[in-house]
């Protein structure tokens, strides 16, 4: 039987003796002041902190986790492969080899000495975070991330590199050999394996998109899990390993084969558990190329024209269930005889019908094809029901961007970010027509137009019932009625964005314009640096606005209305010059990452901090209100009023 005594023994031991370790201690120490250093850097009080570095609050933990995983990883490779060498050279496993104590027992409690030390430093770590964390007032605690961070990228880090650096000592018994092997291997990960295979091969989680969003938290729950626990299970299984071929005790014929089978068992499972994950991706990128023959396929059959779309959705959780009744035009010269349209392929058709009859259809992943029974008439129009429900999927979105290019990371420092091309979940749900969530006449990206889609301007009629307590934001004059959100668009539109959420909304007219912002609640970052200038913000922002459409463009804003909404971190758009489209501009609404972070030039506090410096220095006299109009006409300019678009970390957001 396995005694817990003989366990915490072993431990104790060595956990007393790793901790005299100098190597051990000089380590720790230089990577906890390296720590320190990075976060006096990032997250300091001094005026050169950049916003993005700090706007999204679970980031701080997650940095440090981070940094922290790296150096141990490190550390633990030295003092992993060391024990049995140091241990015979040391005679410290004398005190243990006395004691009738199995080569379970003494792994195992050799394990988790090692794991407890490690664990103190991550800790160490955090509270190093905590602290700065609790002093700075613009950097809310998120409690959660404290808690996840640890879990998913230490634990299971130190359990596969503790269980390979076990294994590979007893297999090749040359500790420096060992070293070369585990280090190189330590350096692929950091510098080459990176998006490889979507980081299957990353250990360390180093790659990982891991970022945790106010909104939605991690954006891929699953899929961090299958990777995290891949890499736990097969340490685990190495560990096993380990106890099976270590040569220091004869073991019975049954505990030998029950370790064997716990080595293969959980190796096995690990493998699984990370093939599945790599498989996700791999089906995802099939199911692009098979998207793209298909539109290659229908691209030139000819296609009706849509007129209006009035668009009934209810949701239920992550499902919706909606119905767009479709009039539509064939403007062609000839009669069709089969109706092309574009739609989401994670949708199921429930029925089809015109004027109170079925209409027979085939769905072919996102191609949807009708049949009605004597065709469409040149110029002649027809009304169609379709009836649908499901969870949209992602893959179909931008098939016009490489593989490459979707694959990229995208970070902030070292925190790496999903690049979503929309967000699908119970409690939020951001909907663009990249997504296909409603019936579009035609294809989408193809090989012989390479164009994303046709361009229908369609009148829309929008009705939506969210979840409880989330608010409805799309184009259009709004009504609400017994938690039915109806969106009027004042014109025909080309594409329609919805977005469900928890908001608060901020809301002014100025010059028949009405300005609303969308944000999180407990997100107003902003306010605070304005409140002298209150009265005067309306006619700042019209006099920018007509200097730009008169002085600039010779253009004028169409809409009655513009919506800044702030939407998931997670949420990425691509640049497509040769269409001049980016997904972050909507009809009357601008797409706001999470609390701004990528824009540097709304760091209020910075540039306040800045201002206040050099009027001191300057010897200037200028009022508060002077010195919040300045920071304000910044703002905007470099936001909205500028004639170059780039969301890629820099400062301008969109022009119109």
């Amino acid at each position: 039987m396995i005694s817990l005594n003989n366990i915490l023994s072993v431990s104790k031991y060595e956990r007393k003796t790793l901790f005299r370790s100098w190597f051990f201690r000089i380590f720790s120490i230089i990577s906890l002041l390296f720590l320190f250093g990075i976060n006096m850097g990032n997250f300091g009080f001094h005026g050169g902190i950049r916003w993005t570095t700090r706007a999204i609050a679970a980031n701080l933990p997650y940095m440090n986790v981070l940094y922290i995983n790296v150096a141990q990883a490190i550390i633990a490779v030295f003092l992993a492969s060391d024990f049995l060498k140091r241990d015979k050279k040391l005679d410290t496993t004398e005190v243990i080899y006395t004691r009738p104590i199995t080569n379970g027992e003494y792994v195992v409690g050799k394990t988790m000495g090692i794991l407890v030390l490690f664990f103190g430093l991550v800790l160490i770590a955090l509270a190093i975070s905590l602290v700065f964390n609790i002093m700075r007032p613009d950097v809310p605690v998120v409690w959660q991330a404290y808690l996840y961070y640890p879990l998913l990228i230490n634990l299971p880090t130190l359990v596969f590199i503790l269980g390979l650096s076990f294994i590979l000592m007893i297999v090749i018994k040359n500790q420096a050999v060992t070293f070369i092997i585990l280090l190189g291997y330590i350096g692929l990960t950091l510098f080459y394996f990176k998006d490889k295979m979507h980081g299957t091969l990353d250990y360390m989680a180093f790659n990982l998109p891991m970022v945790y969003s106010d909104f939605i938290g991690f954006s891929e729950p699953y899929r961090i899990l299958l990777h995290r626990l891949a890499y736990f299970f097969m340490g685990l299984g190495f560990i096993f390993a380990t106890i099976r071929y270590l040569n220091r005790l004869p073991q019975t014929g049954r505990w030998n084969s029950l370790n064997f089978i716990a080595f293969v068992g959980f190796v096995v499972f690990g493998g699984f558990l990370g093939y599945s994950y790599f498989t996700m991706y791999q089906k995802e990128d099939q199911s692009r190329v098979k998207y793209l023959n298909l539109n290659n396929q229908f691209a030139s059959n000819p296609v009706a024209d849509i007129i209006s779309n009035k668009i009934h959705l209810v949701q239920k959780g992550k499902n919706l269930q909606i119905s767009s009744e479709i009039f539509l035009r064939n403007r062609n010269k000839s009669t069709l005889d089969t109706l092309i349209f574009s739609l989401n392929p994670g949708f199921h058709i429930d029925s089809i019908v015109s004027r109170g009859e079925k209409i027979n259809f085939i769905k072919t992943e996102q191609i949807l094809q009708l049949i009605p029974k004597e065709g469409v008439l040149p110029r002649r129009g027809m009304g169609i029901s379709i009836y649908y429900s499901g969870i949209p999927i992602e893959p179909l979105a931008y098939l016009d961007i490489p593989l490459s290019t979707l694959q990229k990371l995208k970070r902030i420092q070292v925190a790496t970010l999903d690049k979503k091309p929309g967000i699908i979940s119970k409690d939020y749900m951001l909907l663009t027509s990249e997504l296909f969530w409603y019936p579009v006449s035609g294809v989408g990206f193809n090989n012989k137009t390479f164009m994303p889609g046709r361009l229908d301007f369609t009148h829309f009629d929008l009705f939506v019932k969210p979840n409880d307590d989330l608010i409805a934001i799309a184009p259009g004059e709004v009504t609400i009625s017994d938690g039915e959100y109806h969106y009027t668009p004042d014109s025909d539109l080309s594409v329609l964005p919805l977005i469900l959420g928890r908001y608060e909304k901020r809301s002014h007219t100025y010059d028949d314009v009405e300005y609303n912002i969308y944000i999180m609640p407990g997100h107003d970052f902003f306010s605070e640096f304005f409140t002298n200038i209150t009265d005067t913000i309306g006619t700042l922002i019209v006099d920018e606005k007509n200097d730009y459409e008169i002085d600039d463009l010779d253009l004028y804003y169409p809409f009655k209305r513009i919506n800044l909404v702030e939407v998931p971190i997670q949420f990425h758009a691509y640049e497509r010059p040769q269409i001049q489209i980016i997904e972050n501009i909507q009809p009357e609404m601008i797409l706001f990452p999470e609390k701004g972070a990528g824009i540097d030039i709304i760091d209020f506090a910075r540039f306040k901090h800045f201002d206040e410096r050099n009027n001191r220095k300057e010897n200037e006299t200028r009022t508060p209100e002077e010195m919040e109009v300045r920071l304000f006409k910044r703002s905007i300019e470099n936001l909205f009023f500028r004639n170059n678009v780039n969301m890629r970390g820099g400062d301008k957001i969109i022009n119109y």
